[in-house]
């Protein structure tokens, strides 16, 4: 078999993908553009939505208790599925 006998390792798996997904990011600078435009108009979006979550200057109530936690619950899932998502 030609595969016998050798082996790559991580690191240089990493390297030669790197290496090949940056000359295609130089070889087409308007997705570098899209890329950040796009992470622009999340951050704002995040920052709109969950603008003062559990705002920690008003008294502690449950009602208010129990916002808070949806709040941060609905944060965190869309933190997670805007880091998720575009992976997959």
């Amino acid at each position: 078999m030609i595969s016998e006998g050798r082996t790559v390792s991580g690191w240089r798996q990493f390297s030669e993908l790197f290496k090949r997904n940056f000359v295609y990011l130089m070889r087409n600078p308007i997705i570098i553009r899209m890329t950040f435009i796009n992470s622009v108009f999340i951050a704002l979006l995040v920052l709109a939505l969950f603008w003062k979550v559990a705002d920690t200057t008003k008294p502690i109530e449950l009602q208010n208790l129990f916002k808070d936690v949806f709040n941060w619950m609905g944060l965190s899932f869309m933190l997670t599925s805007n880091i998720m998502i575009p992976s997959i």
